[in-house]
């Protein structure tokens, strides 16, 4: 007893973390408040998250002491995953606190055991935030990472080794986070965790390694005017030779290998120089090639800086001493794109919009004001009047006469002949015109990783100099749940407008990393756009990438873009952040640049000089406006039905199902499909106690809903279908409470009232019983098809299996993972005692039972093939679910088969109903005689009214009709509609 109830007070501090987590979040996360104020909320909420933490490693320390030895270690894992995000916030606050509450005053102490000496005063300086980088797993730069880790967390004596071990996976990624993923949260992981580490990254013999293979592919660079690029690969160099030398690895060992090669890396005229000046016979020495490419690209910057002085003097001559104040240095910004963030004020109303688009004041007033302010009625304009106006000769749209704006014209718009619209037309007509007319132009689009928590997420970014600004697709920053940095506001100049429309959207913070070296990435602060280019840009097709091939220049793809759709549009104000220095020219048309992401191309492609064949397509489509709309209306995406990773869990699923089905007593017994024999499972017992007191709270208001709710309770603790709980007994791997309600069925033949679980109910950010099952492949076949065949035959017939999916049995390892609380035997409403039961058999509600109920049936059906192989046929292809829905002309025979081969799995087919009176009689005489009264010529199939006197199906049109006009009309209610008969 008491240790359930350390276990249901864990729950409950745990549920009070959660809350206090998510409030340090957003505290953390203010901008709008003093600082002072900020520092003094996340002190106390750093306060109660240690007293949170200390009270949960109690009752954990508690619980495990009481916690069976099969069980202790599923205990131990998911206490120190819980544990984990709260200790990381934990040092998050301690470190912001620090950084920002440093001693600016001076101190001065007294050392009493020195005659009073007194220590001089010192000044605290407050240092800059250290950040540290993360480690991806390239080994030559484990030594800079390990000896940052070392200094400020390894060595760190405040921390526990629990805390280090946080600390050090949150900065991994990549291999370096894989090698130690799987380690839970201890002392004794992070010490093991290290020695991976280190025997995998910091082995000497593979740094050395790392740095070779760095200075051996080293960019060439041709041009000797790129003093730039020169300067750039010399640091590269100099930087794999140092850390050599770090490694006690000198010069003279890898010289005479290493300088042949750096020389044909840098342009043929250094090359020429330095072998002149070297003395014959001599070995290559890399210590004197490096100092003479100090010497040169020292000199050449020296030369280039005295080139740029000079310049500069005389364009500061030219414009005169005082134009660096000028308007002039500050000119209007513009874009291809035409974005802007410049601010406008109207200055009738003073808001941010343009003044010929304001719509707070009418015409009249605004000519008022205009006049009141002496300002111009074309341009308004001050200090001048229309008819002096250099606009005069524009004329108003509107009226076509006096001059003045038409935004203050008092005359209604008149209307133009072709404006006005064909009331007579009925269909909608829409002409595409194509054609490959010998070349095509490309535009300069990359592919980047976007890394996440759970899967990384490829983005194809357009490169955009055109635009001042860079923007994110809103639903792609959603998903990635990037964080927000404010709004901007910006005006938008399209083309052929002349003013610009205000536009408030969220800037976010992006990082883009090489799909293929993480170390090369950036970070943007983009902007929110719902959609950024509705034009399809295509990437290059096979041939141009053969043909840059030639020019060793490789174009990336990935097949897991969003289906080459553009996520991302980089501006020019980061698109040279990316971009190297390297510009190859193809032809007289395009150029391919090279960026931190790989190669990229622009301009126009000539497909003749590629063998390509001029085609022109037309194509002419007359569609009615109402197919247009029904299929606009019907028109949803894809789905993902056929997916790979969808194929991958159905085969899982099956095989889980497969290996785990057997018989027992003449009752199939199968085992749940787990995603992950290892998933963790909370046991969601806080929500499934709330629902099931309030389903008490229902018990008391009306007696007779609750009578037949035990009643049906008691009939499944007869059947063996539930069970109580024995807390003496050995518990299951994974416990998960489910909630529970009744579906009340008026018009049922059968049984009124049914109790479903729901299966999905779960706390915040924690997993329920569905989201850890694999819902397995759908076996039942199209509904339309089994409708259609079923009046193939003469003579049909119907019958459903008896309470289905309680017929077949759930190991006894997964049945504490359905657990539900009931009444005691003993207690009434008033002061009820509380019973926990389990489920035996697979419940009404979990995602995967419709496919265990098809797999099971087709399991069993298996075994008669030889003996019944025309009924075992007919079950196979008829069976919907848990309804047998067939036509034969041999009805006895199908009849007593099915029955006989259902019963030997423990199922019962029941309610038979047939438009052969034959088989009805027969039906009647059995021992069965649950069927349709013959005077009842009336039945339901699939939803479907079906008299089987007439044999013809029927519906109700007026319940549709009825349904519709209670219900708000939206898209959702036409599906509700649609299916609500079946």
């Amino acid at each position: 007893m008491e240790f359930e109830k350390n276990k249901k007070k864990r729950s409950v501090i745990r549920q009070l973390t959660t809350k206090l987590l998510t409030k340090i979040e957003v505290g953390y996360s203010k901008t709008d408040i003093a600082m002072d104020e900020k520092l003094e909320n996340l002190r106390d909420f750093s306060v109660q998250l240690a007293e949170k933490l200390t009270e949960l490693k109690h009752l954990d320390s508690q619980i495990e002491t009481d916690t069976s030895v099969d069980e202790l270690e599923d205990e131990i894992i998911q206490s120190q995953e819980y544990q984990e995000k709260a200790i990381l916030w934990k040092g998050r606050l301690q470190r912001f606190i620090n950084q920002h509450t440093g001693n600016h005053e001076a101190v001065a102490t007294l050392n009493e055991t020195s005659n009073n000496r007194t220590v001089p005063e010192t000044k605290v300086m407050k240092m800059p935030r250290l950040q540290m980088s993360t480690f991806y797993g390239d080994s030559s730069k484990w030594l800079d990472f390990w000896n940052q880790f070392e200094c400020t967390i390894h060595n760190n004596g405040n921390l526990s080794k629990t805390e280090k071990f946080t600390y050090l996976k949150s900065l991994l990624s990549g291999n370096a986070l894989s090698a130690i993923c799987r380690f839970v949260l201890s002392d004794r992981n992070y010490d093991s965790s290290i020695e991976i580490l280190k025997d995998r990254f910091g082995r000497q013999d593979i740094v050395i390694s790392s740095h070779m293979n760095k200075l051996l592919s080293i960019e060439p660079v041709r041009n000797i005017s790129n003093v730039k690029a020169l300067r750039k690969r010399f640091d590269e160099c100099e930087i794999q030779i140092r850390s050599l030398e770090s490694l006690n690895v000198t010069s003279g060992s890898y010289g005479n290998l290493l300088c042949p090669i750096i020389l044909q890396k840098i342009p043929e005229e250094l090359n020429f120089e330095f072998n002149r000046n070297r003395k014959e016979q001599s070995k290559f020495d890399i210590t004197e090639l490096m100092e003479f490419l100090r010497k040169e690209i020292n000199c050449r910057e020296a030369a280039n800086l005295m080139n740029y002085s000079k310049t500069f003097q005389r364009q500061d001559t030219k414009k005169g001493g005082n134009q660096w104040n000028n308007s002039e240095f500050n000119p209007k910004i513009a874009s291809a794109s035409t974005l802007s963030t410049m601010n406008y004020k109207c200055i009738f109303c003073n808001k941010n919009h343009g003044k010929f688009k304001c719509e707070e004041l009418d015409a009249e007033k605004k000519r008022e004001f205009l006049k009141r302010n002496g300002r111009c009625f074309l341009c308004f304009g001050q200090r001048h009047l229309g008819i002096f106006c250099s606009n005069k000769h524009l004329s108003c749209k509107k009226c076509r006469g006096k001059p003045h704006h038409e935004s203050i014209c008092l005359k209604p718009k008149m209307p133009i002949p072709s404006e006005i619209p064909d009331q007579e037309e009925s269909a909608d007509i829409s002409q595409n015109s194509s054609a490959t007319t010998g070349s095509d132009v490309i535009l300069q689009t990359v592919y980047a990783v976007r890394e996440g928590k759970r899967k990384n997420c490829i983005l194809r970014c357009l490169l955009d100099g055109g635009s001042q600004v860079s923007f994110i697709r809103e639903d792609i920053s959603k998903k990635l749940g990037l964080p927000s940095k404010g709004y901007s506001n910006l005006n938008i100049h399209t083309f052929s407008e002349k003013n610009g429309k205000h536009w408030r959207q969220r800037k976010v913070e992006l990082t883009l990393r090489n799909i293929n070296d993480p170390d090369k990435f950036i970070t943007l602060d983009v902007i929110e756009a719902s959609v950024i280019t509705t034009a399809e840009i295509k990437p290059p097709d096979e041939k141009i990438k053969s043909q840059l091939k030639g020019l060793g220049i490789s174009l990336m793809t990935h097949p897991n873009a969003d289906q080459e759709s553009i996520s991302v549009l980089i501006g020019a104000d980061c698109l040279w952040k990316i971009a190297k220095e390297e510009i190859k020219r193809i032809n007289e048309n395009a150029v391919a640049l090279d960026t931190i992401f790989g190669w990229c191309i622009q301009g126009r492609f000539s497909l003749s000089e590629l063998n390509s064949e001029e085609s022109i397509c037309y194509n002419l489509l007359v569609a009615e406006k109402l197919s247009r709309t029904l299929e606009s209306f019907w028109n949803i995406e894809s789905l993902g039905v056929n997916s790979p990773d969808e194929r991958l869990e159905n085969e899982e699923a099956l095989r889980l199902f497969e290996n785990s089905i057997q018989q027992k007593n003449d009752r199939y017994e199968v085992r749940l499909p787990w995603i992950n024999e290892n998933v963790i499972l909370h046991d969601n017992y806080a929500n499934a106690e709330r629902r099931f007191f309030n389903l008490l709270k229902q018990f008391r208001s009306n007696l007779n809903f609750y009578k037949e709710y035990k009643q049906v309770i008691n009939d499944q603790i007869k059947d063996g279908i539930i069970e109580k709980v024995d807390p003496n007994a050995t518990r299951g791997k994974r416990i998960y409470y489910i909630p529970h309600r009744a579906v009340l069925r008026k018009n049922h033949s059968s049984t009124k009232l049914r109790v479903v679980y729901d299966a999905s109910s779960k706390d915040k950010n924690q997993k329920s019983l569905n989201d850890c099952l694999l819902q397995g492949p759908n076996l039942v076949p199209e509904l339309l098809k089994v409708l259609l065949k079923f009046r193939l035959h003469r003579i049909v017939f119907t019958a459903d299996v008896q309470k289905a999916f309680l017929q077949i049995s759930v190991s006894c390892e997964d049945r504490d993972a359905m657990r539900f609380l009931w009444i005691h035997d003993d207690s009434n409403l008033s002061n009820p005692k509380v019973q926990i039961y389990r489920m035996c058999r697979v419940i009404f509600g979990a995602k995967s039972s419709p496919f265990l109920l098809s797999a099971c049936i087709k399991h069993h059906l298996r075994k008669f093939e030889s003996e019944y192989p025309k009924t075992v046929e007919l079950l196979n292809n008829y069976m919907y679910v848990d309804d047998f829905i067939c036509g034969t002309n041999t009805e006895i025979e199908v009849y007593h088969n099915a029955n006989t081969i259902m019963k030997k799995a423990s199922m019962t087919l029941t309610k038979w109903n047939s438009n052969s009176p034959v088989l009805r009689k027969e039906n009647e005489t059995d021992k069965h005689k649950d069927s349709t009264p013959l005077c009842d010529s009336s039945s339901k199939v699939l939803g479907l009214e079906w008299d089987t006197r007439k044999d013809v199906f029927s519906f109700s049109a007026q319940d549709i009709i009825d349904f519709i006009q209670e219900n708000a009309l939206k898209k959702t209610l036409c599906f509700e509609s649609c299916v609500k008969d079946f």
